[in-house]
This record gives C-alpha cells, structure tokens and sequence, in this order.
C-alpha cells in the first residue's frame, strides 16, 4: 500500500511558520548562533538538524523576519 507524506515545499512553510513564533517571543535583540537557535528551539519542542534550520532560515530572510549578521 503506498504511503503519503507532506511535500517538501509545504513541510518547510509549516516548519517556518513555527520557528517564526518562538524566535519572535524568545530571540534576543542581539541574536543567536545557529546552535543557540538549535538549542532554543530544541527546548521548545523543534527539533531540527543544521541543514534543516538552515533552509528554514531562507524562508524566514526572505519573509523579513531575520537577518544574517556576520561574527
């Protein structure tokens, strides 16, 4: 019997769409390091590999939520 899962293109908006409200309630003004996100969102309940948030990062540049600062 075949199986179903959620497209590639609808799990990453759904995954944005999540870490999106707990950075707004729990991101410092100053930022965090992508393991600092990790662990952050980890806490929360989201867990994620670096390739995963990474991608979900795109989305949320693109959506002008965050931004890339260099260290």
């Amino acid at each position: 019997m075949p199986s179903i899962r959620l497209s590639d293109t609808y799990w990453l908006e759904r995954e944005a769409s999540r870490v999106e409200g707990v950075l707004a309630q729990n991101m410092p003004r100053e930022g965090l390091s992508i393991d600092e996100a990790l662990a952050l969102l980890a806490h929360y309940g989201l867990k994620y590999t670096r390739d995963d948030l990474l991608a979900i990062k795109d989305v949320l540049v693109a959506k002008g939520m965050i931004e890339v600062v260099p260290e």
